[in-house]
């Protein structure tokens, strides 16, 4: 009978040491952070920035506050293509943070706030006059990555960033590790502005 409770022991212990993943290393992190930060320019552009500029050819279809966009520059014709650009970059968790105000609204006891985008018959329409900030060329220098903390699943990191050659300050990004060895896929869960 103790046998039997060591080899069941055993092999608990075994299982679980065969499914507890490497904390993710720093040269995972430096092969994956360029493109995902590269990806989240323009999204950032759209949530926070200034947006998609007014498609001149509809100019006089404005309807309600809202303009129809030019969506040439960012490639993205639709709401259901932002959001898919957005969670090949962001987690679901940050992404619906980012989608309540694009897509939803936000509203308090004193304040309701449209959309930042629709859709209406002749494609996607921005609101006009909506509160935008200067979002900054940011330089991210790669070889300065250092991890401030790393699990199985998530890391945190720091990196040196510059705006016009000049250095400006140290931002830490989280990355999720979703997945299996092999076949992992990684996604930001912080912003990159």
């Amino acid at each position: 009978m103790k046998k039997i409770k060591f080899f069941a022991l055993f092999a608990v212990c075994l299982l679980v040491l065969c499914s507890c993943a490497e904390k993710i290393t720093l040269e995972e992190v430096k092969e994956v952070l360029p493109t995902l930060v590269e990806n989240s320019k323009p999204l950032n552009e759209i949530y926070f920035g200034e947006g998609f500029k007014e498609d001149e050819t509809l100019a006089g279809s404005a309807v309600s506050g809202y303009y129809y966009c030019d969506t040439s520059e960012y490639g993205l014709n639709s709401v259901l293509e932002i959001k898919d650009a957005t969670e090949k970059v962001f987690t679901p968790e940050y992404a619906e943070v980012l989608y309540q105000a694009a897509f939803e609204g936000l509203s308090t006891d004193t304040v309701v706030s449209g959309a930042r985008f629709v859709e209406a018959d002749m494609g996607l329409m921005q609101k006009a006059g909506d509160e935008q900030y200067d979002i900054a060329d940011r330089e991210f220098d790669y070889n300065s990555l250092a991890i401030k903390k790393s699990g199985s699943k998530k890391v945190t990191v720091t990196v040196d960033t510059y705006i016009g050659g000049e250095k400006d300050e140290t931002v830490s990004l989280i990355i999720n590790r979703y997945g299996e060895e092999g076949s992992y896929s990684y996604l930001l869960d912080s912003p990159t502005y």
